[in-house]
């Protein structure tokens, strides 16, 4: 596939992966459940229509339950022909609510208790099917010979809103502040792990259809010879990997004066014999280019650009297209020794010897594939 097409297609995402979050704050969707509060009016300690609110057609109503619960407000019943009963109260606060399903719950001997998004629903040691649920100051107590009967008889009531493709926006606003926050957490590390991997396999340069990748030992050779053909240092690192920086020289240290930067940068090469890739990870060290440890770099070697602090640089080359893979070294181009410089010099070599060159910000395979 064409790095353009690539192009394209993380951007295109990237764009999605941000709108999204956005998304789903602004259209949050219908909620699992919603009171129909013309419905659930108090006045004088009890529902104005309680006929309304749980259903016509049961065979009886009552009005006066829950009464021993605190901060009860308003409490009604009904028991319909098909066995199953319904519970609708009303208390002074969400808390207290929660409260008075938590005291039902433990009221109520049975063995296991399942909750969804709707409600809990257990199994009395009785045999009967109980539903029980909140929504902000109501409670909603349901019980029936069966399991497919409470839950319909849930849905059926004509106080609730029953809602069986909830929104997820919705349901995060439901489930709290801490359920935004784990959701926002956890979609922000996966994006992280995708627009790594998706950017690094957008910048990787692959060798021409028929080159026969060299061997690891060509592949290291090339790689020094670099320092011959650009102003680059190619050092030697613990676990076989490799750093490659910009050579410490007046030209560099007059390019980083006009920009403005103080840091040195160089990639990390690990190598994957096996699959003939090369990872490159962009790294950075301080670099003062007017006093200090620029001074000392200039007259300084490896043991030098080894002592600096380098550190990983989140960065990848995104936008560098396939014609400045040799471009700066060609005649007449003047290095800025930026970093797409630096991929493009030590990509060209990797690929010439028929290796994949594959930029990444974390050698972590989980990470950046």
């Amino acid at each position: 596939m064409a790095p353009g097409v690539r192009r394209t297609i993380f951007f295109i995402y990237a764009f999605v992966a941000l709108l999204a979050p956005l998304y789903v704050v602004l259209f949050p969707g219908q909620p699992p459940l919603q009171a129909d509060e013309a419905l659930l009016q108090v006045g004088d300690g009890a529902f104005v229509t309680p006929e309304k609110a749980l259903g016509s057609g049961a065979e009886s109503y009552e009005l006066n339950v829950l009464h021993d619960l605190d901060d009860r407000l308003a409490g009604a019943a009904a028991v319909y022909p098909d066995g199953s009963s319904a519970l609708i109260a009303r208390f002074a606060s969400p808390r207290a609510a929660q409260a008075a399903a938590a005291k039902l719950i433990e009221m109520i001997p049975h063995q296991a208790a399942m909750s969804d998004l709707w409600a809990t629903r257990f199994q009395s040691d009785s045999g009967e099917f109980v539903v029980i649920t909140t929504l902000d100051d109501l409670l909603v107590f349901i019980i029936a010979d069966t399991e497919a009967s409470a839950s319909a008889r849930l849905a059926a009531l004509p106080a609730l809103v029953y809602n069986d493709a909830p929104g997820f926006g919705a349901v995060l606003a439901r489930e709290g502040f801490f359920a935004w926050l784990a959701w926002f957490v956890g979609y922000g590390l996966f994006q992280f792990i995708t627009l790594s991997r998706l950017g690094s396999w957008v910048s990787k340069r692959t060798p021409a259809k028929g080159v026969t990748p060299a061997s690891i030992e060509a592949l290291r050779q090339a790689l020094f010879a670099l320092a011959e053909r650009a102003p680059l240092k190619v050092l030697k690192l613990d676990g076989g990997d490799i750093e490659i920086c910009w050579a410490p020289n007046e030209a560099l240290r007059q390019s980083l004066k006009q920009r403005g930067e103080q840091r040195l940068q160089g990639l990390r090469l690990a190598f994957d014999d096996r699959g003939h890739v090369v990872r490159a990870q962009l790294q950075q060290a301080p670099f003062d280019s007017q006093t200090g440890v620029g001074d000392e770099l200039l007259e300084g070697g490896e043991t030098t650009l080894l002592g600096l602090a380098w550190e990983r640089k989140i960065h990848l080359p995104l936008l560098a297209g396939e014609e400045a893979m040799a471009a700066p070294l060609d005649e007449g181009h003047a290095l800025r020794y930026r970093s797409d410089e630096l991929y493009a010099i030590v990509g060209q070599a990797v690929v010439a010897e028929g290796w994949i060159f594959r930029p990444v910000i974390s050698f972590s395979r989980f990470v950046s594939g």
